[in-house]
């Protein structure tokens, strides 16, 4: 995940996540010419399932406004929310375990994408999308899951 030059300079960072158990991001500053320089890692709060690959490379997004990196726990079926700050570093915001939406007790999530305002994500088990407003703070709250997803589906977007 990459996020937008940054204070206007030519300048960003560059975000992965480990899918380890316990999982974590790692930050990267990248310079104008595109080299990176390692910030630092920071615990997502929840677990990846350990696998080197995940289904979907929207398991991690930032937001529009690029105040926020929201990312999947694979294994913990959980979101963890980051704020981003001027220098590209993270600080957990909120680890939102056992995300209820509709009574469903967990998401077992690898995509996502968010337009800034709203969270959406894909749980492929029941063939569902999930949403959920994001406030300033970053913290989460359900809009609501539409389902009828054919069992092929793979990526989501949101604009």
């Amino acid at each position: 995940m990459q996020q937008a030059p940054m204070n206007g300079t030519a300048t960003g960072a560059v975000y992965v996540q480990t899918n380890a158990a316990p999982n974590e991001v790692i930050a990267f500053r990248r310079a104008g010419g595109g080299s990176l320089d390692r910030i630092g890692s920071v615990a997502t709060g929840g677990d990846g399932e350990g696998s080197p690959h995940l289904t979907s490379q929207g398991s991690a997004a930032l937001t529009r406004d690029g105040r926020h990196l929201l990312v999947t726990n694979a294994a913990s079926d959980d979101l963890s929310v980051f704020s981003v700050a001027a220098d590209g570093s993270l600080s957990l915001e909120d680890a939102t375990a056992g995300i209820a939406v509709d009574g469903k007790p967990g998401l077992r999530d690898e995509d996502l994408s968010s337009d800034g305002r709203f969270l959406y994500a894909i749980d492929a088990d029941d063939g569902r999308i999930y949403g959920w407003s994001v406030d300033a703070e970053g913290s989460l709250e359900p809009v609501g899951s539409w389902d009828g997803l054919p069992a092929t589906v793979a990526g989501l977007a949101a604009s």
